[in-house]
């Protein structure tokens, strides 16, 4: 199947990250740690630690769809899990792209049973006109660190 994707190199992902970066210290925004969601947002939330000198990194895992096959159907039981203590810290909370916005209120939902001082969300690339339709939450999050926008499927250069 030959599907039309938007493709980021390293390059592009290493300035999309350092704009993020830089958005979140303009902000004052100073988290305790950094939260990538597994798999796709962990390598940014690592290098987003390494440019924001922080290093405290965990992973949540969230899965709504049984393979990472380029828009699989959404048909399992959405799978959420924190790796790390929340409680009391402010959180960043990262991924690499949000289409329909189910995965960070998955993620939202769960960590905020640890009672975390506060979140923020970062997303490298968001994809608002994406196919997927919201499956968690009553509407799509609000993104407080953009790195850019997409209109078809982005590619990441670690996915290969």
């Amino acid at each position: 199947m030959n599907r039309k994707v938007s493709v980021f190199t390293w390059e592009d992902m290493d300035k999309l990250h350092r704009k993020v970066a830089k958005n979140i210290k303009e902000s004052k925004f100073s988290p305790n740690l950094i939260f990538g969601i597994l798999r796709c947002g962990l390598i940014p939330a690592i290098h987003l630690a390494y440019v924001l000198g922080l290093d405290d990194v965990g992973s949540i895992k969230v899965r709504t769809t049984p393979t990472d096959e380029i828009l699989v159907e959404k048909n399992i039981e959405p799978i959420v899990m924190p790796s790390l203590v929340v409680k009391n810290k402010k959180i960043l909370l990262v991924d690499a792209v949000m289409a329909s916005g189910t995965t960070i209120n998955l993620s939202l939902s769960e960590l905020k049973k640890y009672e975390p001082l506060e979140i923020k969300i970062a997303i490298i690339v968001d994809w608002p006109n994406s196919p997927y339709s919201l499956k968690f939450g009553d509407k799509r999050p609000k993104i407080d660190f953009l790195g850019t926008q997409c209109k078809i499927w982005p590619d990441f250069p670690w996915e290969h």
